[in-house]
């Protein structure tokens, strides 16, 4: 069961899914993804799964 099905998604919970074949740059693309946002912002957490 997820977080928004239980009722109890923190505020601010925004979650990316990226899916698509295998070597097709979807680690690098969160990589920058995630390097940007926490550029503009000094308290960020990311998670990558």
């Amino acid at each position: 069961m997820d977080l928004a099905a239980r009722g109890s998604v923190p505020l601010g919970f925004n979650p990316l899914y990226i899916y698509s074949d295998v070597g097709l740059g979807k680690t690098n693309l969160l990589s920058a993804i995630a390097n940007a946002a926490q550029g503009r912002r000094a308290i960020l957490i990311i998670g990558l799964v």
